[in-house]
C-alpha cells in the first residue's frame, strides 16, 4: 500500500504544469462567457479576441485549447450579429481546416464551429443565394453527423437541427 502512494501519475495534457498561462487563459474565458450571459456582448468579443491572440502564442494555431477559444469567439460574434465578421474571422485563421484536420469532423467544438460559419453565411443580409444553399449543406452534413455521433437529444444535435430547419425555410423563401 505504501508503494502505491508514491506511485507517480502521468501529467495531464491540460496541466498548469506543462502550461502555466492555461489556468490565466481559462479564467479570462470564464469572465468573457459571463459578460455575454449578461448581454455585454462587446466587451466579451473584445476579451474574447485577446484570450485567442494569447491561446495562439501560447499554444500554436492547431492547439485544441485555441481551436476552443476562437470557437468561443465565433458564437460572441454570432450573439452580436455580426455575421461578416463572424465568416471573416474564420476564414482569415483558416479555423475549419484547422479544426477539421486536429481535431476531426465528429469532434463537437467542429461541429459547433461548422455550424457558426453556415450560421453567419445564412443571416448575413448581403448574403448571396449561394451563400444560403451552402449553409444548408454545411448544417445538414453537421446535423447528421451530430445525430449519430452525439445522438439526437444531446444540446449539439438539437441547435444543428433547429439552425437547419431556419436555411432551408430561408432558403425555400429565397429561390
Amino acid at each position: 500500500f505504501a508503494d502505491r502512494s508514491r506511485t507517480a501519475r502521468a501529467p495531464s495534457p491540460w496541466s498548469t504544469a506543462r502550461y502555466p498561462e492555461m489556468g490565466q487563459l481559462t479564467l479570462e474565458a470564464n469572465i468573457a462567457n459571463c459578460l455575454r450571459k449578461l448581454g455585454r456582448v462587446q466587451e466579451c468579443i473584445a476579451r474574447m479576441r485577446a484570450n485567442f491572440v494569447a491561446s495562439q502564442s501560447e499554444f500554436g494555431s492547431e492547439d485544441e485549447l485555441t481551436l476552443i477559444a476562437a470557437t468561443s469567439l465565433s458564437l460572441a460574434l454570432l450573439d452580436a450579429q455580426d455575421y461578416a465578421g463572424c465568416t471573416q474571422f474564420i476564414q482569415e485563421n483558416s479555423l475549419l481546416d484547422k479544426v477539421g484536420r486536429f481535431l476531426g469532423p465528429e469532434n463537437a467544438t467542429t461541429m459547433v464551429l461548422r455550424r457558426s460559419q453556415a450560421t453567419a453565411l445564412c443571416l448575413d443580409e448581403e448574403a448571396s443565394l449561394d451563400d444560403v444553399r451552402r449553409a444548408v449543406e454545411i448544417l445538414e452534413d453537421v446535423s447528421a453527423i451530430s445525430n449519430r455521433v452525439l445522438g439526437p437529444d444531446y444540446p449539439t444535435s438539437q441547435k444543428a437541427q433547429e439552425h437547419l430547419d431556419a436555411a432551408r425555410e430561408k432558403l425555400s423563401h429565397a429561390e
